[in-house]
């Protein structure tokens, strides 16, 4: 995600390390509302994708807020620069897609 921000905005390295060169305070807790429904569609998500299928996450940041849980889905891909090896493809004998569905308790 740094990288691509990086490629729109030519000042963003600069303001990132800015950010982070600052004083760290203590991270506040999290809404138990919010936290016990992320939690839930995160184990939603790893259930699909044990099924076989490849979760509605996939290529996406999704953003959750309270009170009124706003759902957020914003579609991100791979950097070329980056060196996770995302945007060279996926290697067909180790990719999810390749792979027999396992068995779980949908079926």
């Amino acid at each position: 995600l740094e990288l691509h921000r990086a490629d729109r905005d030519p000042q963003w390295p600069r303001m990132l390390a800015q950010w982070r060169s600052g004083r760290r305070g203590a991270v506040p807790a999290c809404d138990l509302g919010l936290a016990t429904a992320v939690a839930g569609l995160a184990s939603a998500h790893a259930l699909a994708f044990l099924d076989g299928d490849l979760p509605a996450c996939t290529g996406a940041r999704w953003e959750a807020a309270l009170p009124l849980l706003d759902w957020r889905s914003e579609p991100i891909g791979p950097h070329a620069d980056c060196s996770c090896g995302a945007a060279g493809g996926a290697m067909r004998d180790r990719a999810s897609g390749a792979l027999p569905a396992q068995d779980t308790m949908a079926g």
